[in-house]
């Protein structure tokens, strides 16, 4: 079994709470699980230049590189140091994304949904920070597709890789329809 999992996937597609899916699962297992999470990172990054996630990747996306070869460099040690380890009885989830690419052994999942419903969920979860508060669905739609379309040309100009290739991935699932709990 590969004990490394990365996930990535469109704003709003689950990653967090199919994570957290996993992360129960794996643990009822009797397995460790650590969990490593770029995004959270980056809204941390955000928030201390007192910015939005957009307007954040915006910047990035057309002034900065440095940033993103800053998480993806901290990515891949951290692939090889889990690589390693060998420690079969750990699990590990890297939600991130570009793991995918910079951690090439691991199972790579790819999490999709249609923007109209990625904007829905943002707009309805409660739990999500100020950075991802919005006074309209339609706003949230907005921004969501927006922030994915940031996303997407930011790593294609930055290392030629498009993240929304299926081709990349072990496994794509459109989680419209599907539980989380399906989905781990």
């Amino acid at each position: 079994m590969n004990n490394i999992i990365t996930l990535s996937g469109d704003p709003g597609s689950g990653k967090s709470t199919v994570r957290k899916a996993l992360q129960t699962i794996f643990e009822e297992q009797g397995k460790k699980v650590r969990v490593y999470c770029v995004g959270d990172i980056f809204r941390k990054l955000a928030e201390d230049r007192g910015m939005t996630v957009i307007e954040f990747s915006k910047m990035l996306e057309e002034k900065d590189t440095s940033i993103d070869e800053y998480l993806d460099k901290a990515v891949a040690e951290y692939g090889e140091k889990i690589k390693s380890e060998n420690n079969p009885e750990k699990i590990y989830i890297i939600d991130s994304r570009m793991a995918w690419n910079t951690i090439p052994s691991a199972y790579k999942v790819r999490l999709t949904v249609t923007n109209q419903m990625a904007g829905e969920r943002i707009f309805k979860d409660k739990t999500r920070g100020e950075e991802d508060r919005y006074s309209t669905i339609k706003e949230a739609i907005c921004a969501t597709k927006a922030r994915k379309e940031s996303e997407r040309k930011r790593y294609l100009e930055l290392y030629g890789k498009d993240i929304t290739l299926d081709e990349n991935f072990d496994i794509n699932i459109n989680t419209a329809f599907v539980t989380p709990e399906e989905i781990a």
